[in-house]
């Protein structure tokens, strides 16, 4: 079984919910980190050799991170499924003139069941990175 002694798991949580997480994940070898802003807490990663992360928090936390310019490549999972009205996937301040708006580079796409990927680049980048 891989567990976080094996593959070693680390998780960012925002000041007000650093004591839950370190009560309920003493004992696994997973690290907690304290969010002190995304371009902190990013650094911290970094320095703690970590150059590709995953991020689940929703739309907020996406669009945050596309304002800030600190996605360099995104990992698009599309459903063929309308839920109707509902939120965007990258909420901004304000919208953005079609020609004014960022060109991200299609570096691949695939269909998954009924589901597609589509992964785009900020800059090209090497497959491996």
């Amino acid at each position: 079984m891989r567990t976080a002694a094996a593959i070693p798991t680390t998780v960012v949580v925002a000041p007000e919910g650093a004591r839950a997480a370190e009560e309920s994940l003493r004992g696994t070898d997973v690290q907690v980190v304290v969010s002190e802003g995304l371009t902190n807490t990013l650094r911290e990663l970094r320095g703690r050799g970590i150059l590709s992360v995953l991020v689940e928090g929703g739309p907020n936390l996406a669009g945050q991170l596309l304002q800030e310019d600190l996605i360099d490549r995104l990992y698009w999972y599309q459903a063929p499924i309308l839920l109707g009205k509902g939120l965007p996937a990258f909420p901004t301040e304000s919208a953005t003139p079609l020609g004014d708006a960022r060109r991200w580079i299609p570096t691949e796409h695939k269909v998954l069941g009924e589901s597609n990927l589509l992964v785009v680049d900020r800059e090209l980048c090497s497959q491996g990175s």
